[in-house]
């Protein structure tokens, strides 16, 4: 590749980024926090492999996109019939919608945190931001956010790392793959690798790389999109996250069980210091802002799909749809009210029931029927199956901790485990 290209190649990119803003948010964070501080650097291994697994679910799902040209909704109608469509959008949006509620309300939390002014101001004011930027400018909006936003965010808790004690012998140790604890050790490791892999990264990605204008003749960028979101700047902010905690937050005076990912930010203040804490802060701030930007766009796109309506803010219709939901996300902050979190686990379980079979059914059946017959696309589609059917697992079971969720992801000390493996795909 020649310097040109590379040039190029950093100035087009776009759509993966607004992937990782989602993976690269507080629950992946909550769940990397939750492995470093229980079992310091045990799981390192398990941190590396998510950024390569979510990097390969991407790039298969991009592969997919450009070869179909079309959203994913369309293409599951066209070969498995319309009422088949339906159950995708709905259980798609149904798992977004439940996300974006959890995650404007750890926005607002946050908010408030670090500016010291009340949640409920914070939550309507990011909801009335999204509604302005989205319906305003689409998706070259929530592009620059991302990929403002994300770099930010890595670039503060990779500087965190040289305020932090680190053990280069733990560090090595790390590498070499074995599971702590048993079952607890092994759900915590399902719930960082569901951090990365899951329905909403997989279903969005054709929409963006649409709204991008990208057809098979960007494969080659596409790709380069992906290693570099994915692969390489989520992995940094996983490692970088992961190391802080298992260097810092695993300690006796630590209760890594009750932490959350304020509290641990809260906690690096006496050990190491107020920058780390400030960093760690900020960075868990900008990376809150990134996820509920890219989680907002994905209801919209799969509506407007399966309506026929163009997912571009020229047709009206979707332009109202982008608002409506981001508006209706400025509610997160009611969620004291009882009726409101009654809704809400009647809505987990839902969730809990019809998530995994039609999500994996969908994509396991499209994968298999890519137009490609190479022999090549059928291995890739292949591979993307099987991701599909053995991560959708760690995704289908995140509603269970809703309710530990809208407290902004603490984990008590009965239910920390169950809470880090679900939390990723929130």
């Amino acid at each position: 590749m020649t310097e040109g290209s590379w040039r190029t190649y950093l100035s087009k990119m776009g759509p993966s980024w607004i992937a990782g803003a989602i993976a690269a948010g507080p629950a992946t964070m909550a769940s990397v926090i939750t492995a470093g501080a229980t079992f310091g650097y045990t799981l390192l291994w398990v941190v590396i492999l998510s950024a390569i697994l979510g990097a390969t679910a991407q790039y298969l799902a991009m592969r997919l996109g450009l070869l179909t040209e079309s959203g994913i909704v369309s293409v599951v109608e066209q070969h498995l019939g319309e009422g088949w469509a339906w159950v995708l959008v709905i259980d798609t949006v149904l798992a977004a919608g439940l996300a974006q509620l959890v995650i404007m309300k750890g926005v607002a939390d946050i908010s408030a945190t670090v500016t010291g002014s009340d949640a409920r101001i914070w939550g309507v004011t990011w909801a009335i931001i999204l509604a302005l930027g989205l319906a305003g400018h689409g998706y070259r909006f929530i592009e620059l956010l991302a990929k403002f936003l994300v770099i930010a965010v890595v670039i503060a808790f990779f500087a965190s790392l040289f305020f932090v004690p680190i053990d280069a012998s733990g560090v090595a140790a790390g590498l070499i793959p074995q599971i702590p604890a048993g079952v607890d050790g092994a759900l915590v490791a399902a719930g960082i690798l569901g951090g990365a892999v899951h329905i909403t990264l997989i279903t969005m990605h054709s929409y963006t790389m649409h709204s991008k204008g990208w057809t098979s003749r960007e494969y080659g960028l596409a790709t380069f999109d992906v290693g570099t979101s994915m692969l390489i700047v989520f992995g940094i902010y996983s490692f970088a996250i992961f190391i802080v905690a298992a260097g810092v937050l695993h300690s006796p005076t630590v209760a890594a069980a009750e932490l959350s990912a304020v509290a641990a930010a809260q906690a690096l203040g006496p050990l190491v210091g107020t920058n780390a804490k400030w960093l760690f802060l900020l960075g868990l701030w900008g990376a809150a802002v990134s996820t509920l930007g890219g989680n907002t766009i994905v209801p919209p796109y799969l509506i407007a799909d399966k309506l026929g309506w163009r997912t571009e803010v020229s047709d009206i219709r979707y332009r109202v749809l982008l608002a409506v939901v981001a508006l209706l996300s400025g509610q997160a902050r009611s969620s004291e009210d009882p009726f409101f979190r009654y809704w809400c686990l009647c809505w987990r379980s839902v969730l809990s029931e019809h998530h995994l079979p039609s999500s994996s059914y969908c994509i396991f059946s499209i994968a298999r029927r890519s137009r490609n017959r190479t022999r090549r696309s059928q291995i890739s589609a292949g591979l993307f199956s099987l991701q599909s059917l053995l991560f959708s697992p760690l995704t289908s079971s995140a509603p269970e901790c809703l309710e530990t969720s809208l407290n902004l992801y603490p984990c008590s000390s009965q239910s920390s485990l169950r809470c880090s493996e679900s939390s990723p795909s929130l």
